[in-house]
């Protein structure tokens, strides 16, 4: 099951849940297309369950990702992964994430935490373009 919240903050919280459907990566790969439209973004994003992205679809967001990154750059204020079974120092694996990305990356391990850190994040954001 895919879902995705926008708040009234230009926060978007993208779950993607069992029970797992094949459009679920089409809707997330939609949902990203989507957020680029806004002014300025934050997103939540958590993934649960066995069933993982295609090899397909991993590469297709890939791409979507390099070419997308001086949009993401310019307009995404944070990118909040939720990962339960993750402490708070990052992996290797996503810690190699954190520095691909061309916007602040961190991973969280509860949905309060990342809303904290996505709002921490936008507020930081807010401060420097008032300089």
């Amino acid at each position: 099951m895919f879902s995705l919240k926008k708040n009234s903050q230009s926060i978007a919280t993208i779950e993607i849940f069992e029970p797992r459907d094949s459009n679920d990566e089409i809707k997330f790969m939609d949902a990203l297309n989507e957020l680029l439209k806004e002014d300025a973004f934050g997103m939540i994003v958590s993934i649960t369950g066995e069933k993982h992205f295609s090899l397909e679809a991993k590469k297709d967001l890939g791409i979507w990702f390099k070419n997308n990154k001086e949009k993401l750059r310019e307009k995404c204020f944070g990118f909040i992964r939720i990962k339960p079974n993750e402490d708070e120092s990052l992996s290797k694996k996503s810690l190699a994430m954190k520095n691909a990305m061309p916007c602040p990356y961190d991973v969280k391990s509860t949905i309060a935490k990342a809303q904290a850190a996505i709002k921490a994040l936008k507020s930081e954001s807010f401060y420097q373009n008032q300089k």
